[in-house]
């Protein structure tokens, strides 16, 4: 059985969540789930389980930064990609102005036998 890379996308402009998840499954190894507040995401980080998460910094509930902290600590294994994709640069956290979409472009699909010795 082929393991299914596991991808959570967080942003509260549902057109944005919406395209890239349609990019996203158009690759059948992939599962893709949508969320639009960070909240969600930090709820349902055990049912989830994903092994990547796509994270708008701007966001109304718990800022992008604030929640990419607080899944790490929780599940450091966890690889975050963050985008101030609607955030203009002077109302930038001040921690995050150096942040960009952060992924790996050869990140290797983990495996759970990885996944959980990173954990």
């Amino acid at each position: 059985m082929t393991y299914k890379l596991r991808i959570a996308i967080v942003d509260d402009h549902p057109m944005v969540a919406e395209g890239i998840q349609s990019i996203l499954e158009s690759d059948d190894d992939v599962v893709v789930d949508a969320l639009n507040n960070s909240r969600n995401v930090i709820e349902q980080l055990d049912t989830l389980d994903p092994d990547v998460i796509l994270m708008d910094l701007n966001m109304p509930d718990i800022g992008g930064l604030s929640a990419t902290e607080i899944v790490l600590e929780g599940r450091p294994g966890t690889h975050i990609a963050t985008c101030p994709c609607t955030t203009l640069p002077n109302t930038l956290h001040p921690r995050s102005t150096t942040v960009r979409w952060e992924i790996s472009s050869r990140m290797s699909r983990p495996t759970r036998s990885t996944r959980q010795s990173t954990q």
